[in-house]
C-alpha cells in the first residue's frame, strides 16, 4: 500500500475508532466494527496499525490532542499569576464540558488499559503526556509572573501532579453528576488551592 494511501487510511480509521467509542464505549470497538465505520477492509486496520496496540496509541493520542491545544491555547498573557493559571484551566474544561462523549471516552480508555498488561503502557503514557502538559503550562506560568522560581513553595512536578489528579477528578465529578455550575466553582477552587500551594498566594487576582 502507497504510504499516502497508508497515511489516509490512519486517519480514517483512528477517527472512526474514536467516533464509535464515543458512541458505545471502547468494549464495542472491535476492529470489525473500527473497519465497518470508517469504511474499508478489516485487513487494513491490522496492515496499517500491526496490532491493538498501536491502534489504541494512535485513538489515545488523537482524543488527547484536542486537550493540549486547548491548554496551550489559553496560555495568553494576563495581568495576574492566579487569573493566567484560571485562564489556561478553564480552556481545557470547555472542552471537557463542550465535548463530554471524549471526556469519557479518555476516561475509559484509561482504566480499559489498565486491565490489559499489553495496553497498561498506554494509560502511564497518557498520564505523562498530561504530567508534561502541566509541568509545561506552570513552568510558562511562572517565567511570566511576578515570582521568581526561588518563591516557588512545592516541586514542579508535584505541583503539576496535583494539577493533573485535581482536574482529573473535577472531570469525572461532571461526567457522574452533570453539574456545570458545580463543576465551575470546584475548578475555580482547583486553581486557588493550586496557587496557594506553588507561591502562597489566594489572591483571585483582582
Amino acid at each position: 500500500m502507497p504510504r499516502a494511501l497508508a497515511a489516509q487510511h490512519r486517519s480514517a480509521i483512528v477517527n472512526a475508532a474514536i467516533r464509535l467509542m464515543a458512541r458505545e464505549g471502547v468494549a464495542a470497538a472491535s476492529t470489525r466494527r473500527i473497519a465497518a465505520e470508517a469504511g474499508v477492509a478489516q485487513a487494513t486496520i491490522h496492515y496499517v496499525f500491526g496490532s491493538k496496540t498501536e491502534l489504541y496509541r494512535a485513538v489515545l493520542e488523537a482524543a488527547s490532542a484536542n486537550l493540549v491545544r486547548a491548554v496551550q491555547g489559553g496560555l495568553a498573557p494576563h495581568p495576574h499569576w492566579t487569573e493566567d493559571a484560571a485562564v489556561a484551566a478553564r480552556a481545557a474544561w470547555d472542552l471537557a464540558e463542550t465535548d463530554a462523549s471524549t471526556a469519557l471516552l479518555l476516561v475509559e480508555l484509561t482504566t480499559y488499559a489498565l486491565r490489559d498488561e499489553d495496553l497498561r503502557d498506554l494509560a502511564v503514557g497518557l498520564y505523562d503526556s498530561y504530567q508534561q502538559l502541566a509541568e509545561d503550562a506552570i513552568r510558562t506560568l511562572l517565567e511570566r509572573s511576578e515570582y521568581g522560581w526561588d518563591e516557588l513553595r512545592v516541586p514542579l512536578e508535584e505541583v503539576a501532579r496535583l494539577a493533573v489528579a485535581g482536574f482529573n477528578g473535577v472531570v469525572l465529578s461532571f461526567l457522574v453528576y452533570g453539574d456545570r455550575e458545580r463543576s465551575r466553582r470546584d475548578l475555580q477552587n482547583l486553581v486557588q488551592s493550586l496557587v496557594a500551594i506553588a507561591v502562597g498566594q489566594l489572591d483571585a487576582g483582582e
